[in-house]
């Protein structure tokens, strides 16, 4: 799920969560940003989320987001991305909205899209 993220003075976007499985059987957890509108295209990725794990044999599986509106004792809106650890425990790491935009690269026009087809080149 991608959830609309709006503040003043900037572009709005998309952010969403999503995975990879690396080699060794491992998820690897980031942000992605998207455009507003139709075709949705992909605007940065972030660097690979630092969810809490046990051990380095634990897996960690990201399946959650949601937009945390600044309010009491927070002055900042907030994201929280919920989820499993080890296959046994629901967790939840939340982050100032601006921890999370300062994972991100953005794409440069150069890598952003393959041959202008309007795939994405997602190199993580």
């Amino acid at each position: 799920n991608a959830v609309l993220v709006q503040r003043p003075f900037q572009t709005p976007y998309f952010l969403a969560v999503f995975h990879t499985l690396t080699s060794d059987r491992q998820y690897e957890n980031y942000f992605v940003q998207f455009t507003v509108s139709a075709p949705y295209r992909p605007i940065g990725v972030s660097r690979a989320l630092p969810l809490v794990k046990d051990d380095d044999d634990c897996p960690t599986f990201a399946s959650g987001l949601t937009l945390l509106p600044a309010s009491g004792d927070f002055d900042s809106d907030r994201v929280a991305v919920g989820y499993g650890s080890c296959d046994e425990q629901a967790r939840v790491l939340v982050l100032a909205l601006v921890e999370v935009e300062l994972l991100f690269t953005p794409f440069d026009d150069e890598t952003r899209y393959a041959g202008g087809t309007g795939e994405a080149v997602v190199g993580v």
